[in-house]
């Protein structure tokens, strides 16, 4: 028979480096410590691997904030809702504070009915979801998109995303619907890491030269990444789609 003993572990929450320590109590096998799972006797540390990283871990139903309107995040008038909590810890994140995934404010019925009123409105074009990581923070974000998909007509919804679409799409992944099922409900995505090498200020909608912006629904149905509006929106940019995809310095 496994003995069990419950004592408080900390865990932490790695990106590139350690951005969260939090403490929770466990029962856990002594297997479990004796076999190397449990670092310096009672640390769990998170994997490095964000195709290991679930919502249902991690979320704890926050918000960083929430702006309505704005005409930044994406084309026309939006809202913005900007979720608590991402590893990817990229350097020169503009929002480390959203990083945290204890940051915030907690997301009530009372703040979704909010956001379906304001972007409601006729000179609205919908809602951008953005964080902190909105494929993290599936809880929160899945009951408001099928509400707008299903409540709403002619509003698109945005997403930024540290994870590529090819990662989002990853048919190997395990644990990985309500990601695939946000996905379905986002018409465009700017994906990928910010990369602090690649900035440049005058990208449109994006930090860095790797990331993308995306059809999503086209992409879907194409069974293959379809880019926004074709691409069109790199004219005037310094670079071809090819470059797009490319490590450029």
């Amino acid at each position: 028979m496994k003995t069990v003993k419950t004592k408080w572990y900390r865990i932490i929450i790695w990106g590139i480096k350690p951005i969260s320590v939090q403490f929770v109590k466990l029962s856990l096998p002594n297997q479990v410590i004796t076999k190397g799972y449990m670092l310096r006797k009672r640390e769990i540390q998170m994997s490095k691997d964000p195709m290991t990283w679930t919502a249902e871990i991690l979320s704890k139903g926050k918000y960083a904030d929430y702006k309505f309107p704005v005409m930044v995040d994406g084309i026309g008038v939006r809202g913005s809702i900007y979720v608590s909590g991402c590893p990817f810890n990229c350097l020169g994140c503009y929002n480390k504070k959203a990083q945290n995934f204890s940051w915030g404010k907690d997301y009530t019925q009372e703040v979704e009915d909010q956001i379906l009123k304001d972007i409601s409105q006729d000179y609205c074009d919908g809602i951008t979801l953005l964080g902190g990581e909105p494929f993290l923070n599936t809880q929160v974000l899945l009951p408001l998109a099928k509400r707008i998909k299903s409540e709403l007509t002619g509003k698109t919804i945005w997403s930024w995303s540290g994870y590529t679409f090819e990662e989002l799409t990853d048919s190997n992944a395990e644990n990985w619907e309500d990601k695939l099922e946000l996905l379905s409900y986002v018409d465009v995505l700017v994906d990928g890491r910010f990369e602090q090498d690649k900035f440049n200020p005058n990208l449109v909608f994006r930090g860095s030269w790797n990331q993308r912006i995306i059809d999503v629904q086209r992409s879907l149905e194409k069974g293959s990444l379809v880019l926004w509006e074709d691409g069109k929106y790199l004219e005037g940019e310094d670079h071809t789609p090819i470059k797009l995809f490319s490590t450029r310095k």
